[in-house]
Parts: structure tokens; C-alpha cells; sequence
């Protein structure tokens, strides 16, 4: 009995917390152009997210990057339906401060250099990141770049983030 109310107890704090980092959209900025800039959490942006017609359907479209390359992704089904609503005029916005938690999904040796690395954000949202491996004035130091329209709007996320692949990553360089 005593390990049943054990197991309950935890059963609920784990869905409540998966509650509390839920990636909520804070800005939408409907574009001239039919596009959009969302924030996440007042975190992240993504600008030039689209909304539109393909071959399967009606469906959120996120930018190409560098070469036709696609870097960033919409995992969830909850969130696209968020970003949908939003351009369909229905957005709620969330007010509260959130900090989406990270996770590496898929880390790749690029060259001797350089690597390619896939982070997840709430498990609703993935960007791909290069870090090189440079040295300057004797002393290793790491560049971390992002997809073009992918955007930190916080620097101590920013930072944090930057610490957090470079922590995960650095050994295959």
C-alpha cells in the first residue's frame, strides 16, 4: 500500500511538471508576406514560419536554410496545432516565463572541426547547430552557429544553451 501511494505521488509530479515546461508561444508577428515570427517562452524566435497548402496537405512550413537545407522542425502535434490557431487568429498567448528544457537528439562529426548537433527543445521543437572547434592565441575555443531563422531573444538562454552542446559535444571534436 505504502509503495502504491509512492508510486501515485510521483505519478503525479511527473505530470505535473510535464505540464510546467510546455513550449507556449509568447509573440506572434504576422508578416506582410503571409509569414510569421513566434517566440517561444521568451526564449526563442523563429521568423518566416509559414502556414500553407503542400503535397500533404495543409500544414506549418518552416524555413529552408543555407542551400534548401531544413534545420528547424515542429515535433509536436500540440504545437503545430498552437502555431495553426495563431494563424488562424485564435492565439492564446502565455504571459508566465518559461525555460524550455534541452535535450541533444543526434550529435555528428562534420570534419575534424566541426560538428553537426540536433537539439530538442520540449520535446516539441528541434534546431540544428554547428559547432567548431577553433584555436586562438594557444587556447581551444568553441563558435556555435545556428539555423539563419532560428533567434536566442534571451542571452543568458543563449548562453546557456551555448554551454549546454558544447559541454555534450565537444569530445567528438
Amino acid at each position: 500500500m505504502f509503495l502504491l501511494k509512492r508510486i501515485a505521488v510521483f505519478l503525479c509530479l511527473f505530470m505535473f511538471c510535464g505540464a510546467a515546461y510546455a513550449l507556449g508561444i509568447s509573440a506572434f508577428e504576422k508578416e506582410d508576406d503571409g509569414e510569421a515570427s513566434i517566440t517561444f517562452c521568451n526564449k526563442i524566435k523563429i521568423i518566416n514560419i509559414a502556414y500553407g497548402t503542400s503535397s500533404y496537405g495543409w500544414q506549418i512550413i518552416t524555413p529552408l536554410d543555407y542551400g534548401g537545407y531544413k534545420n528547424i522542425f515542429i515535433e509536436s502535434e500540440d504545437l503545430a496545432t498552437k502555431i495553426k490557431s495563431c494563424f488562424q487568429g485564435e492565439c492564446s498567448l502565455v504571459k508566465k516565463q518559461c525555460k524550455p528544457r534541452r535535450e541533444i537528439i543526434f550529435s555528428k562529426k562534420v570534419n575534424d572541426n566541426t560538428a553537426l548537433v540536433k537539439v530538442k527543445f520540449d520535446n516539441a521543437l528541434t534546431a540544428v547547430f554547428f559547432l567548431s572547434k577553433y584555436i586562438k592565441n594557444g587556447k581551444v575555443s568553441y563558435r556555435l552557429k545556428n539555423a539563419m531563422d532560428f533567434k536566442f531573444t534571451d542571452e543568458k538562454y543563449r548562453k546557456d544553451t551555448r554551454s549546454f552542446i558544447i559541454k555534450y559535444t565537444k569530445a567528438l571534436l
